[in-house]
């Protein structure tokens, strides 16, 4: 077997900017490219091989054909190709979002939940990320805050620099700020649940398909030192240097929710 290389499939989201032809050489017609899907086998965008007798099918193609064995023995055990990995060139904030876990996923959208992990490749001077809650909110006040666009009031704003690695739990209240290009390891999903979106609307003006249920908590706050790669879960001194509180909050999200149906995030 032969090295495969892979194709992306990209994405034009309203929020991208260039830096991923610019500075990365990636070939595409977009003015925009938001996201580059570098290792995808999800039906949104499959990675297509570059070369060889397989050139020109898409990695689900390429696997169905050849069978799991090409993927090593620990993937066997998944029904789906599990992660999905992609560049991402935010040149303006990304919705705020939250993404549901296997259980509710699965249930509902048919497909995996969607944890993952960012790794900053670059960031702007004074960059910033949204993750998570400065303080325990009852459902009420955020239903409230959610009506009055004041979600933001009690939300955490992260600096971050170059290097900095975060894990973002299903379940969490995120958003990656503008000025920053990240590398996503994630799982082999595309569920997106967006809250909040600065006014902005997709051109196709859908904003809606009701979400009934789901169960979010915020992070833990799990940051990553890429020099130390140490996990620095739920330490007091991260918590403490990063302005994020733990906070356990059940609840059943209200209708206001919209499935990302648009091209924003």
């Amino acid at each position: 077997m032969y090295p495969i290389k892979l194709k992306p499939a990209f994405k034009d989201y309203l929020w991208g900017g260039t830096r991923l032809r610019d500075d990365f050489g990636k070939d595409c017609d977009f003015d925009k490219i938001a996201e580059s899907w570098e290792l995808s086998c999800h039906k949104d965008g499959n990675s297509v091989v570059a070369d060889g007798e397989f050139a020109g099918l898409t990695l689900a193609q390429y696997i169905e054909k050849e069978g799991k064995s090409v993927l090593g023995t620990n993937c066997e055990k998944f029904e789906n190709f599990p992660i999905l990995i992609k560049l991402i060139d935010a040149k303006d904030n990304l919705s705020v979002q939250v993404h549901p876990n296997n259980e509710y996923a699965q249930r509902v959208e048919g497909e995996y939940g969607k944890t993952e992990m960012w790794y900053v490749v670059d960031c702007d001077e004074g960059a910033s990320l949204l993750y998570g809650f400065k303080h325990n909110i009852t459902k009420e006040e955020f239903r409230e805050r959610i009506e009055n666009n004041t979600l933001l009031e009690v939300t955490n704003s992260v600096p971050v620099k170059k290097g900095d690695v975060f894990f973002i739990e299903a379940g969490t209240l995120h958003a990656i700020g503008k000025g920053i290009l990240i590398a996503e390891i994630q799982q082999n999903s595309n569920t997106t649940y967006r809250i909040y979106d600065y006014g902005r609307v997709g051109p196709d003006s859908s904003t809606s398909t009701r979400l009934s249920t789901l169960q979010t908590s915020a992070p833990q706050s799990l940051i990553l030192s890429p020099n130390l790669l140490t996990w620095a879960a739920g330490q007091r001194s991260v918590l403490q240097s990063a302005n994020i509180l733990p906070l356990t909050l059940s609840m059943l999200i209200p209708p206001l929710l919209s499935r990302q149906t648009s091209p924003l995030s």
